[in-house]
């Protein structure tokens, strides 16, 4: 992101009434070799049609396997997986402008 549009985003959240979400940089695995202890992690992603677990579903899951050093330094990706299911009722407009479902719910079969 751009320094203006960074100084914008950190004066919105400053206020409390904003929520601020900022691109991420596409992942690239590290050139170098680990010098130090390394560990795999996972990251789980999960979309739902609500917040309700008793009624609500969840349409997407997703996972990335990678290896982290002891420092913080995330050196490659090792697996990933992800898996979309049809929703059996029609998502909720607000969740639809959280989630964008659209674009994954279309790609089903």
């Amino acid at each position: 992101m751009s320094q203006p549009l960074d100084s914008i985003a950190s004066v919105l959240e400053e206020t409390g009434e904003y929520r601020v979400l900022r691109r991420i940089a596409p992942f690239v695995p590290s050139p170098v070799q680990p010098d130090e202890p390394t560990f795999i992690g996972l990251i789980l992603d999960t979309e739902t049609t609500g917040t309700d677990f008793v009624h609500d579903e969840v349409i997407e899951l997703g996972i990335i396997k990678f290896e982290y050093g002891a420092r913080g330094r995330i050196y490659r990706v090792l697996e990933s997986f992800n898996q979309l299911q049809q929703p059996t009722k029609p998502i909720p407009a607000e969740i639809t402008r959280l989630t964008e479902p659209k674009r994954m719910i279309g790609a089903l079969p």
